[in-house]
């Protein structure tokens, strides 16, 4: 349409014009207007990939709150550090068993926040699963002093979480809490002595 209200303008407007300026006009014309064509459809075409886009970034978004949703009402702790060995995730059970408010370790160098932790010699198997050696280790029976609960037993899982490269750029560690089971196993152990 606005091409030929162009040629129109022109016809009008120069009267005078020659038949072999038509034709250039004419041939200027058919390109402006597959110009226009064109740029409508990669307008549109950006017009898709722009929904589609949206689209994809709702998704992600309601898929890491899914996740988030998870890992918070998990029954074991979950903590993820990243390569710096800071806190980026205290979920609620441990908020809730240790009475550490996220707030006060997010992040913080988990050793820094929990010295007994180095004590324990917790440090060798954190040092360990930053290297990425095995998928999982496993500390079973892990006796750790809180810093407001007392004495615990846990079964600590660390996973090294990795980028597509491979390389090493935090940890998951999984946190259940045994100390109750462990004193059953004992009082039965005894119970069966008598």
């Amino acid at each position: 349409a606005a091409v030929l209200s162009f040629l129109l303008y022109v016809a009008v407007g120069r009267p005078g014009l020659v038949p072999e300026a038509w034709s250039a006009l004419a041939l200027r014309g058919a390109f402006l207007g597959l110009l226009g064509v064109s740029l409508g459809l990669l307008s549109e075409r950006e017009r898709q990939r722009r929904q589609e886009m949206a689209q994809l970034n709702q998704d992600l978004t309601e898929q890491r709150e899914r996740i988030r949703e998870i890992v918070e009402t998990m029954q074991d702790g979950v903590i993820v550090l990243d390569r710096d060995r800071k806190v980026t995730h205290w979920n609620r059970a441990l908020e809730e068993r240790y009475a550490v408010k996220r707030e006060e370790i997010l992040g913080r160098d988990l050793l820094e926040a929990f010295p007994a932790l180095r004590e324990e010699g917790f440090a060798a198997f954190l040092d360990q699963v930053f290297r990425g050696q095995a998928a999982t280790l496993t500390l079973e029976r892990f006796a750790h002093r809180t810093l407001r609960r007392g004495e615990v037993i846990l079964n600590v899982k660390g996973t090294a979480m990795r980028d597509p490269r491979g390389q090493v750029q935090g940890t998951l560690i999984t946190v259940e809490d045994v100390t109750e089971r462990v004193g059953l196993e004992k009082a039965m152990q005894q119970a069966e002595k008598m």
